[in-house]
């Protein structure tokens, strides 16, 4: 089967296309708590934000560090700041312990100019 990898096609109930597989389970519980928190009806004494971006290959530049550059009015007053990152696992004492990820992978910019026979 081919496709091209930006499509985003839907195929047998399933979303093909880079990044399809990447981490979209918790944005998606977190979406819903999020649903579920506005559906109850609970009255808070601070707005609670739901704010979705990608952008963790380039550094979070033209995502999250966009929007701090270009609309830092979202951030204003925010109180907590959760994100997808981090994951939970056991020290060496068997505590568990649960991480704080700010960055994992790093960006390279360059330019290759190859001159051969093209192959994967």
């Amino acid at each position: 089967m081919r496709i091209d990898p930006l499509s985003g096609d839907i195929r047998d109930g399933y979303i093909l296309g880079r990044g399809t597989r990447d981490m979209k389970g918790l944005g998606v519980i977190q979406l819903a708590t999020f649903l579920s928190l506005h559906r109850s009806g609970v009255e808070l004494n601070r707005d609670v934000i739901f704010l979705a971006t990608a952008d963790e290959e380039a550094g979070g530049y033209f995502g999250v560090g966009w929007l701090i550059d270009n609309r830092p009015e979202i951030f204003e007053g925010a109180g907590i700041l959760l994100n997808e990152g981090g994951g939970g696992s056991r020290s060496e004492d068997g505590d568990i312990v649960f991480g704080v990820e700010v960055t994992q992978k790093v960006p390279v910019w360059l330019r290759l100019n190859a001159i051969d026979t093209p192959g994967h």
